[in-house]
């Protein structure tokens, strides 16, 4: 089960509004298109920024030397890291739209 999924059940009243929507058919899908259109420009994204360091990174940045591969490999994780920084935005943004209980904690 998604964790923050469940927090957000659980630690809020249902109001209204969400009981007043129809129940989700089982054969529907958890990902909707939006989601995988989220997901796979991120996937994307990240991909194409770390190719791009593996292949060119040391002409890129000028790396010789002995320690150059450490270098470059401390310089591929920590873009990687960098690269997750929209994720939480995104999914802040989804759990208002999913849960709009979650919209009354901001007034």
């Amino acid at each position: 089960m998604d964790t923050l999924g469940a927090l957000a059940l659980a630690t809020e009243p249902p109001n209204d509004e969400l009981m007043k929507r129809k129940p989700v058919g089982r054969g529907r899908s958890i990902i909707s298109n939006v989601m995988w259109r989220n997901i796979s420009g991120q996937a994307v994204y990240q991909v194409i920024i770390i190719w791009v360091l593996q292949a060119i990174g040391k002409t890129l940045f000028e790396l010789d030397g002995p320690d150059a591969d450490l270098v470059l490999n401390t310089l591929i994780f920590n873009s990687f890291v960098f690269c997750q920084i929209p994720s939480p935005s995104h999914t802040v943004t989804l759990m208002c739209t999913l849960f709009p209980c979650l919209n009354e904690m901001d007034k």
